[in-house]
């Protein structure tokens, strides 16, 4: 009896997987794979991006779709399903990042079947196992933030492509701007998706037919996602995210070159200084080096002369494309590429092509040709240095002491504060410490300083701060006045941590001390409280009543 199922079945090489060994060694990777991903994931505590997945997916679930007239890049379809899962699941750290850890691990048997596809089994099986100790995927794979959940889609959306460009059906076609619709939802980087899969519909396509085909699912996904954009889009020049990636830039300007975002992908190099999972300790040069090394001439060699040309260019383009609409669009238009992060969902791409030059040297070096020793000292060069960089940077990773700044002081203050006090967080703080106070059990609301970043936790405050130095103070008094109002038994102010760099501190210093003054001002008392002061938090007193000069009245006894 004729197989119906089409060549598309056939092709894909999965109609025995269920049974077979291949699929089992594919299980045990991947499970693998999730224990990597799932060790120490709730040591560290949430730092700021996670504390705002935590908050914008309460602002989702308590006030609509609001968030979408708020300076975030990320449009809200992620904060909801974050939401939904943390009302059936819970909001533990642990929780928050479990649905990251598993999309990491489902990208593993994902890859390798993209690169099943796109060159041979031998090339999906090492691209899977490169993939699955990359230390760049399995720190994002420990994240509460949507990047390891767009790996995912990103590699299903190469595959569906792929699968349509051979089957030009429309069913096919369907399938892969469903996928690319899904990713427009959850990110920002969906657009630039889509430009590459345009170019790629354009230029790998076979027929004529099959590319207007596919550049009208690619559209039509587009003016799906074009009412979102047109409000979306005025937001983002504003938004806290392009801020703090232009104040990085300022600091550090080294971390704006392509070349950072190609070591980024490559070995998953010492993150940015503020990421202090991957900056401790930092790789030694010469091995960082023989890993870059490595991996650029295992590119080089998986591009030059291919024996697969279009899936090459199809990969070539899924790589370079993505990451230069966003790096040139950062040039001309608003600062907002992290290479490393707004480029991550092109790393199993990346896999993918440094597996078909080991693939490469492989059967070179096990042939029957002049220089095969010469091609074997090549792959075990290029092997080691892929090995040993990847095994020291999960060891750095493993071994990076975890640390409970924010965690302590929100469980500290859930113990002191009660419904009668006031807790005040200066600028990021609010929804990491609000968080681990909710965690225990305490409801206490924590409000904003400066209150005008209320709507996006303090993300830009610094900045639009120090433009108009006397809105901060005006917020700061009125803060105080809103506190007597209130009858506030104490106030906790929340501190941040100040860096001191030569003789000036930090604008985060100085926006607290026009809180700290204000109230001093005021008349309220600070609270000799050791603990309090461990944990870079303030805790005030009303002031003392003023004393009464007229004469003092005894009530008349009671019948």
């Amino acid at each position: 009896m004729a197989d119906r199922r089409g060549p598309a079945w056939r092709e894909s090489g999965w109609r025995n997987v269920g049974a077979s060994p291949e699929a089992l060694c594919l299980a045990l990777l991947t499970v693998a794979g999730l224990v990597l991903r799932l060790s120490h994931l709730g040591r560290f505590e949430l730092w700021v991006d996670e504390a705002a997945t935590w908050w914008f997916a309460h602002q989702v679930w308590d006030g609509g779709m609001s968030l979408l007239r708020s300076p975030e890049p990320t449009p809200p379809i992620y904060y909801g399903l974050m939401g939904l899962w943390m009302r059936w699941v819970g909001e533990s750290d642990w929780l928050l990042r479990l649905p990251s850890a598993l999309a990491g691990a489902a990208t593993i048997p994902l890859l390798y079947d993209l690169a099943r596809r796109l060159a041979s089994r031998r090339v999906g099986w090492i691209a899977a196992v490169l993939l699955s100790i990359h230390p760049l995927h399995v720190f994002y794979s420990r994240e509460a933030r949507v990047y390891a959940p767009l790996l995912f889609l990103t590699v299903a959306l190469f595959i569906t492509l792929w699968r349509a460009l051979e089957l030009e059906s429309w069913r096919s076609w369907g399938l892969f701007g469903a996928v690319l619709l899904t990713i427009c939802c959850l990110h920002v980087s969906g657009f630039f998706l889509g430009v590459t899969v345009g170019l790629q519909i354009l230029v790998v396509g076979k027929s004529r037919r099959g590319r207007w085909r596919g550049l009208l699912a690619a559209a039509l996904a587009g003016l799906v996602l074009l009412p979102y954009v047109l409000v979306a889009l005025p937001q983002l020049e504003g938004s806290g995210a392009a801020n703090s990636v232009e104040k990085l830039y300022q600091a550090f300007p080294e971390e704006g070159r392509l070349g950072r975002s190609l070591e980024m992908q490559l070995i998953g190099a010492d993150y940015f200084v503020y990421l202090r999972q991957m900056d401790r300790p930092p790789t030694p040069a010469p091995l960082r080096w023989w890993a870059l090394l490595a991996n650029v001439s295992l590119l080089m060699l998986a591009l030059w002369r291919p024996p697969r040309p279009r899936a090459a260019l199809f990969l070539a383009m899924a790589w370079l494309v993505s990451i230069l609409v966003p790096w040139v669009l950062s040039r001309v238009w608003q600062v907002f590429y992290h290479p490393g992060r707004h480029d991550f969902y092109t790393v199993g791409v990346v896999m993918v092509l440094v597996a078909m030059g080991i693939d490469r040297l492989w059967r070179q070096g096990f042939g029957h040709t002049p220089n095969a020793k010469w091609r074997l000292a090549c792959l075990a060069f290029c092997g080691g240095g892929l090995i040993i960089g990847a095994g020291f940077r999960l060891w750095a990773l493993q071994t990076q002491p975890a640390s409970d700044f924010y965690r302590s002081k929100g469980q500290w203050v859930a113990k002191q504060a009660n419904a009668d006090d006031m807790v005040v967080a200066t600028g990021i703080l609010r929804p990491i410490v609000q968080h681990y106070v909710r965690l225990e059990g305490n409801l206490v609301g924590i409000r904003s300083f400066p209150n005008s970043t209320d709507g996006h936790v303090g993300w830009s405050d610094d900045r639009a701060l120090l433009e108009d130095t006397e809105q901060l103070k005006r917020e700061a008094q009125e803060l105080v006045a809103s506190a007597v109002e209130e009858e506030a038994s104490r106030i906790f102010v929340l501190l941040r941590n100040y860096r001191r760099v030569d003789d000036a501190v930090s604008v985060s210093w100085w926006v607290d001390q026009n809180l700290i003054q204000a109230l001093i001002q005021a008349g309220w008392q600070p609270v000799d409280w050791p603990e309090a002061a461990a944990r870079s938090l303030a805790v005030f007193e009303p002031p003392a009543p003023v004393a009464d000069n007229a004469p003092e009245t005894v009530p008349e006894e009671m019948p």
